[in-house]
């Protein structure tokens, strides 16, 4: 196994083992960034917000 793989390895154990509490403050971020990047910066509602919740305590 070379050193590329092996960094690849460690990043998707590192991802696939995250609470559910770092997967929901991840979402957080990306609706955050996706906020910004949209054309009328309306991606961060109320509706995407409980949605995320929902979905993140299963």
């Amino acid at each position: 196994m070379n050193k590329l793989e092996k960094k690849n390895s460690k990043f998707l154990e590192y991802f696939f083992n995250i609470s559910s509490l770092g997967t929901i403050g991840m979402f957080l971020v990306l609706m955050i960034l996706l906020t910004f990047f949209t054309a009328e910066r309306n991606f961060l509602r109320l509706d995407n917000i409980r949605n995320l919740l929902f979905f993140g305590s299963e």
